[in-house]
């Protein structure tokens, strides 16, 4: 905040972007724009757990720290026109045999329906952006651990959906033929008033808190800690990638493009004998973000609060731990480390083929 009260905009966002304060912290409200967007929240001057924005700002630390398991939500694909959009809705439904349930609870079962949804859709996209090929429909899949009950798992997803797309359309499908029961969810693009959904990565984070306390609603133990708090590197491979590098360990088929460029660039950093600059600066931001959690522990640990004071503690230990997460070799870094030592065994020249270099765990 300036000497006048203004509030400085944050660097490299355009004109009419949301002000944020110089020294922040992150923002509890669940169905609002997240703060974790920006820079990891800095100390503040002023007592971060005082009073009840205090009790509720500790309240959401104690669900960061807790070892529940991590939701996940995430989006499988978007769908171009009505051809693509009926096989999906073929697909989520399996051939008829589980009913769609759209946003107003009215079941799905014929082929014939779900080929009229898709031609609604399609229609409405094409009505909404006539000069364009315009996204359809977006495809979103609602996921939890092995043993969790589907019936309260369809509950909060159908929750979920009613307050992230009360201005869309969309269909849900629970699937329960796998190892963790999910639920499939596609959503019309086009808006009651001609809005399109969007997926931004600060949306998919309001999906996933959002997600996560329906389900603590219906005591469904659940995390959505975003990843810089938990020091975990980010694995956003597009579906089809992820299954291609599946294939690409076991010996099937040939390795993604994203898989070359990553053994390209590790090959590049071994025979210059660089660090990767992506993964320090990914390391300054896990770094700052365990420097919040120690503010946090200390001023916690001070509190005459019992509560407080034993939070401290989870507080603390998540803190250390974290810290021994972030010095885990990331994936760039684990190649890099087996060309350096194919070429201390000499196994690998400079002209080498790239398939000669070790596989990588994705």
């Amino acid at each position: 905040m300036t000497d006048n009260g203004e509030y400085k905009k944050k660097p490299g966002i355009g004109a009419g972007a949301p002000a944020i304060p110089i020294t922040t912290v992150p923002r509890l409200t669940p169905y609002a724009k997240p703060a974790f967007q920006g820079p990891v929240p800095t100390k503040s001057a002023k007592p971060l757990f005082a009073g009840k924005a205090g009790a509720a700002r500790a309240a959401h630390l104690k669900r960061m720290v807790d070892p529940a398991p991590q939701v996940m939500v995430k989006v499988s694909g978007r769908k171009s026109n009505a051809g693509q959009l009926s096989a999906h809705l073929d697909y989520i439904s399996r051939n008829g045999k589980i009913a769609l349930e759209d946003q107003d609870g009215i079941l799905i079962a014929e082929k014939d329906e779900r080929q009229d949804l898709a031609a609604l859709w399609d229609e409405a996209a094409a009505e909404a952006w006539p000069d364009r090929q315009a996204t359809r429909a977006v495809a979103l899949v609602f996921s939890m651990p092995e043993g969790t009950d589907p019936e309260r798992l369809h509950d909060a997803v159908r929750d979920t959906m009613a307050e992230i797309a009360q201005d869309h359309d969309y269909v849900m499908a629970r699937h329960e033929d796998t190892d963790h029961p999910h639920i499939h969810v596609a959503v019309a693009n086009a808006g009651a008033r001609n809005r399109a959904f969007t997926t931004y990565k600060w949306q998919l984070r309001q999906m996933r808190e959002t997600f996560a306390q329906e389900l603590e609603a219906r005591q469904i133990a659940a995390q959505a800690t975003p990843c810089v708090f938990r020091m975990v590197e980010p694995t956003n491979r597009h579906q089809a990638v992820y299954h291609m590098a599946r294939k690409y360990e076991r010996g099937e088929g040939e390795a993604p493009r994203t898989v070359i460029d990553d053994h390209s660039y590790a090959r590049s950093l071994a025979e210059r004998g660089v660090e990767c600059r992506r993964t320090n600066a990914q390391r300054a931001v896990w770094k700052k973000s365990m420097a919040y959690f120690r503010d946090a522990a200390d001023e916690l640990r001070e509190s005459n609060n019992p509560e407080y004071r034993e939070l401290a503690t989870m507080v603390g230990l998540y803190a250390d731990n974290a810290e021994l997460r972030a010095r885990e070799p990331t994936r760039i870094e684990a190649l890099k480390l087996g060309y350096e030592q194919l070429r201390e065994r000499h196994e690998l020249g400079r002209g080498q083929s790239i398939e000669q270099a070790p596989k990588p765990k994705l």
